[in-house]
């Protein structure tokens, strides 16, 4: 589990414990920096669960190319073609002609 995720749920909970704090005392100042740490830990949560995520998805990849070095080498191979024939269609020349 990345540190992200439980600085960011940690930081979450204390930013709704202070939002409800400030809306009981009436302090607006409080209720609002509450909800600025509440956006700010929840967007921070989902930021290490995407790197959790990648991670994961990295280690597959590893594994795959570890067991079958051959389909990894052509996958890698058409996938570099693609990427090229695509950045070369931008590319168009246009040649004139005269009589």
């Amino acid at each position: 589990m990345d540190q992200n995720r439980i600085d960011g749920a940690l930081k979450e909970g204390v930013g709704r414990a202070r939002d409800a704090y400030g809306g009981a005392v009436g302090d607006l100042g409080v209720q609002a920096r509450g909800k600025v740490d509440e956006v700010s830990g929840a967007a921070q949560n989902l930021y290490g669960q995407a790197l959790d995520q990648a991670r994961d998805i990295a280690g597959r990849a590893g594994d795959m190319v570890a067991d079958r070095p051959y389909a990894a080498l052509g996958v890698a191979a058409i996938a570099g073609l693609a990427i090229g024939l695509m950045l070369r269609a931008g590319d168009r020349r246009v040649v004139y002609i005269r009589e």
